[in-house]
């Protein structure tokens, strides 16, 4: 196990791979046609998916045809889908960062939020990017394999959030609710199997919850991060022991609760347990926060993670700012976006 107070010193930057519901139809297309490595990277996708995932995520196209573009974002809205689409489009960035030069090769920590630690092994060598688009592959059949939603409360009264965070688990009528993800301070996530969605409903109204104002179904199919989930903890294990992975080769790994992970066998159960146990990104980035990191590059075009990091740092008592890394590739005159950046004010 690395020590704590080493990390502190000598790893500044955390790299922060996004998790699932961020997915848009073009998602990756520009900086795929600027970046040779994002290129790469996209052609592994290819070759893993098919031609008709490609025409899907950067064309609108289902099986070749032309699409509306709700069809389109409904299709690619399917889990197993989502899930490569949005590793595809993380590991490109983190790619297109290194051919530019604007990361180093070593001195960092990588984590992720679900979805995104995932590419944070790939990001510090535990599994290489075919191998890892594979496993994903599998992780998003797995994860279709059950139905249900999630519903994500925002800024809601303490009460109500103490609850779910208190006993991870809710009857309501003949359904359960179980707690999915502490994504911050402010923001609790708690899904089910689809049955439930009306009791879920009638509860969080119970409480004079409002749709929309005070929370919002998550754009996902399935009640990830709960015990509802066992089906596909099962078919996506078989996938994970068979897979290559290996000790961290550079940077430092953070998983699930803020845990610094170096062994193949604890990394195994971190990315096992995500399909049936409470998601905490807040430890996460609290952790990053104690272990001295001062800049988070999240991997993604959506600002979620930056926003959530943001939330987690108040409440550490740090302030910080947002910004774009941007760069020109095969002589543009604008700027390429490649990912967001929220660096801890000085």
């Amino acid at each position: 196990m690395v020590d704590a107070i080493e990390i502190g010193q000598n790893y500044k930057i955390a790299l922060v791979g996004p998790g699932q519901s961020g997915q848009e139809i073009k998602m990756g297309l520009s900086l795929k046609l600027r970046s040779k490595a994002a290129e790469r990277v996209w052609g592994i996708a290819r070759a893993v998916m098919g031609e008709d995932f490609i025409n899907l995520v950067h064309h609108g196209r289902i099986n070749g045809m032309e699409a509306t573009p709700k069809d389109a974002l409904t299709e690619l809205t399917k889990t197993p889908n989502t899930q490569v689409a949005i590793y595809a489009d993380t590991i490109a960035r983190w790619e297109a960062l290194r051919e530019a030069g604007k990361i180093p090769e070593e001195g960092f920590v990588a984590t992720g939020f679900s979805l995104g630690r995932l590419a944070a092994c790939t990001i510090t060598g535990i599994i290489d990017v075919e191998d890892g688009m594979s496993l994903v592959k599998a992780r998003g059949e797995a994860f279709y394999i059950v139905k249900g939603w999630l519903a994500a409360l925002i800024g809601v009264d303490p009460e109500v959030t103490n609850i779910i965070l208190r006993d991870g688990e809710q009857k309501v009528g003949s359904s359960t609710i179980y707690r999915s993800m502490i994504n911050t301070p402010q923001q609790i996530v708690v899904g089910g199997e689809a049955s439930a969605r009306e009791d879920a409903k009638a509860w969080l109204e119970s409480y004079d919850l409002e749709e929309k104002s005070d929370y919002v179904w998550v754009a996902v199919s399935g009640p990830f991060h709960t015990p509802t989930m066992a089906p596909a903890r099962t078919s996506y294990g078989k996938a994970l022991r068979k897979s290559k992975i290996g000790e961290p080769v550079r940077g430092i790994l953070i998983g699930n609760n803020g845990r610094i992970l170096k062994r193949p066998e604890d990394i195994i159960q971190d990315l096992l347990d995500q399909t049936t146990v409470t998601e905490n990104f807040d430890a996460i980035g609290r952790t990053l926060y104690r272990l001295g990191v001062n800049t988070m590059i999240c991997l993604s075009a959506k600002t979620a993670e930056a926003n959530m990091l943001a939330q987690i740092a108040k409440a550490e008592g740090h302030q910080g700012i947002r910004t774009e890394i941007l760069n020109l590739y095969s002589g543009d005159e604008n700027p390429t976006f490649i990912a967001y950046q929220w660096k801890i004010a000085s």
